[in-house]
């Protein structure tokens, strides 16, 4: 039978198991001596009960390098608990938070049978004099001597280190570690840590506080306590290193994602469900051949029901008949992850229900806590929301959109990345990517540059009868699972009619060709025409370019400049010359360079607006006067426009 220790409450430890031991009231040594007890354990160990050990500490009491060991039990826990500590570490020598973290040390998994090291320090613990004897082929014995380890048998393994017995502990709570073609680190641990009968994982970045907050509560479940700042820190270097060095790679999805001809839409629930969309229709799994990443403020959305319909979409947001196809479009666009995002500018007076319009379409597919924000200042603000949502919703925007924060909005939805210095660090850089869906709300013409235009889905929303928004609210949540049941039977109409779409030629391709293509192909299955998605689209780009032209000079000008010339007549001018001219036809025409700059920026509109043709080539200069290019403006006959 292994030893076991005792206390008679005074600051000694008797070894019980020896028959020659002295007097449990006189002071004994550990194998054969007498030994002081640390003012902090003597209380603890005042209340023991005897205590059988396994395997013996007869042979490692007193270790090589000086430490002297103590054997507690604490109610707190399972088993034994090992508390190292060195000679010049006793009582006078270690600070309150030095000895709270040796008393609280117990190792972080279910099993608290394999004690957790103690705080480090300068001298070598009991697992590192271990692991070098093992590399040198021999043990330490108790008096600092060595032997060869087949003499020792079973006493010569090499005991777990401390990183071997946190990774082992993490193991048995269920967690994995897993990188993307990036390089980044994730971790996908059990949803519902402890329920034999929920095998749904979630997934979350090692750089995010979820990982650690979902340790603290793991650890708090295992053992009412959390842990220290240190063992937190050392278990989350650990997993980085496992992660990067010592794991798959999976492909990470946000929301949803397209895998062998199937979509996969994460419901964001604690039992892992996503709805499966194939030609055949949906179906709710609850497993699949996809990881995708949770983030924080996610609301879970329902389980969707069958027989719902679109229609239902016009009693909550005030939009009609001709701009419902868009609304449609954008919605169906956030099952389909391929090719570039559209933008919704959602525009209209002030009473128009504009923000709960809004509010209301990123419920339906992307509800989290904050539903709308303000637009950020900056390009890496903005790839920072889209790493957090699939749909982002910019609110009650004012006066015309900064040039710079357009171009962001084009690279957000085409799916962009950025690169910046990292944190303290001179040449280390790490990249941001983002894509996402993309709401506007505004009482003002924000979209005013064409790239942008091209990209987005405008349209303009009425006046409305006043309901309580409670009222509102609870209709919504009535009716959103029958409305998402009835987007994903389009989109399954849409997957059986894609390759059928795609070989037809009597559509005009615009800008968004593959957001267009799917919409077409899924067109059947909405509540409009067929070929009104393709109208409305064209009529509300024309409107949003006719609004952002509206004050422009050289548009009032070539507005009624037109008007003079015939079908098919084509005229020549420089820059200056054509400057000259047009001021004849409006007031605040530029000069040259300004000029020349504009038709370059607006050439597309005053084509589809006005029939103009502007040309200007390289080559193309007028005789004798190398420097100075010359302008072709030709008015299109109708049928060309």
């Amino acid at each position: 039978m292994s030893p076991y220790y005792m206390t008679n409450g005074t600051d000694t430890v008797t070894d019980a198991s020896d028959k020659n031991a002295p007097d449990s009231s006189a002071p004994s040594r550990l194998n054969g001596g007498g030994v002081m007890i640390p003012e902090e354990l003597t209380a603890r160990l005042a209340t023991l009960e005897p205590l059988a050990l396994s395997p013996p500490l007869t042979d490692h009491s007193i270790l090589p390098d000086g430490q002297e060991s103590w054997v507690t039990k604490d109610g707190d826990f399972d088993g034994a608990e090992l508390i190292s500590l060195t000679t010049k570490q006793k009582e006078g020598d270690r600070s309150p938070d030095q000895r709270q973290d040796d008393l609280a040390g117990g190792d972080m998994g279910p099993n608290a049978e394999n004690a957790e090291n103690a705080k480090e320090d300068d001298s070598l613990s009991l697992a590192d004099d271990l692991e070098q004897a093992d590399q040198a082929g021999t043990v330490p014995k108790e008096d600092g001597s060595e032997e060869d380890e087949a003499d020792q048998g079973e006493a010569g393994k090499q005991e777990p280190t401390q990183e071997e017995r946190i990774l082992n502990a993490l193991e048995n709570l269920g967690v994995e570690f897993f990188r993307d073609k990036s390089g980044s680190t994730y971790v996908t641990v059990p949803a519902r840590p402890g329920d034999p009968e929920n095998e749904a994982r979630h997934a979350h970045s090692l750089f995010t506080d979820a990982f650690p907050s979902w340790l603290k509560g793991e650890w708090y479940r295992l053992h009412k306590r959390i842990p220290s700042d240190s063992q937190l820190k050392k278990t989350m270097e650990l997993a980085k290193m496992e992660a990067t060095y010592n794991s798959e790679e999976r492909e990470i999805a946000i929301g949803v994602t397209l895998h062998e001809g199937a979509i996969y839409y994460d419901l964001k629930r604690e039992d892992g469900k996503v709805v499966r969309i194939d030609e055949e229709g949906w179906t709710i799994e609850t497993s699949y051949p996809v990881t995708f990443l949770r983030k924080k403020d996610e609301i879970a959305l329902p389980l969707p029901t069958r027989g719902g319909s679109l229609e239902e979409i016009q009693s909550f947001i005030n939009v009609s008949d001709e701009g419902l196809p868009l609304v449609l479009a954008f919605l169906l666009n956030q099952l389909y992850p391929v090719g570039t995002e559209p933008l919704l500018f959602i525009h209209g007076a002030s009473g128009t229900g504009k923000s709960v319009a809004a509010r209301y379409l990123k419920q339906l597919l992307d509800p989290h806590e904050v539903l709308s924000q303000s637009l950020p200042s900056g390009e890496e603000d903005l790839l920072i929301a889209s790493q957090y949502s699939k749909i982002l919703v910019f609110d009650n925007l004012s006066g015309a959109m900064r040039s710079s924060m357009s171009d962001n909005l084009c690279r957000l939805a085409s799916g962009s990345g950025l690169r910046k210095r990292q944190l303290y660090k001179d040449l280390d850089e790490v990249a941001v990517a983002g894509k996402a869906g993309v709401i506007l709300t505004s009482i003002d013409n924000v979209v005013v540059r064409e790239d942008l235009i091209q990209r987005t889905y405008k349209v303009t929303l009425s006046e409305v009868d006043r309901i309580a928004e409670a009222r509102l609210d609870k209709l919504f949540d009535q009716h959103r699972a029958g409305i998402m049941s009835a987007l994903f039977d389009a989109a399954s109409t849409g997957l059986r009619r894609l390759s059928q779409v795609e070989d037809d030629e009597s559509w005009e391709r615009p800008r968004l060709i593959d957001a267009a293509k799917w919409m077409i192909a899924c067109e059947p299955e909405l509540p409009v025409e067929n070929g009104s998605f393709s109208r409305a689209l064209e009529d509300r780009q024309k409107d949003m370019v006719a609004d952002r032209m509206e004050g422009n000079p050289v548009f009032e000008a070539l507005e009624r400049y037109v008007e003079e010339l015939g079908a098919g007549e084509r005229k020549t001018y420089t820059a200056t010359i054509l400057s000259t001219t047009l001021r004849d036809y409006a007031n605040g025409v530029p000069g040259a360079r300004a000029l020349s700059q504009d038709l370059n920026r607006n050439k597309g509109d005053y084509e589809d607006i006005l029939g103009l043709q502007i040309e200007k080539r390289e080559n193309d200069r007028e005789e004798g006067r190398r420097n100075r290019k010359l302008i072709h403006i030709t008015k299109l006959p109708p049928e060309q426009k």
